[in-house]
């Protein structure tokens, strides 16, 4: 249950991090 939810985040966080722009909402790159 907990893999599977993880799994949905990295790829939401991922897309997110591709959709806006670099910097802007997420400071990771």
């Amino acid at each position: 249950m907990g893999d599977e939810t993880i799994g949905v985040d990295i790829a939401k966080l991922h897309f997110d991090v591709h959709s806006y722009p670099a910097g802007e909402t997420w400071p990771l790159r």
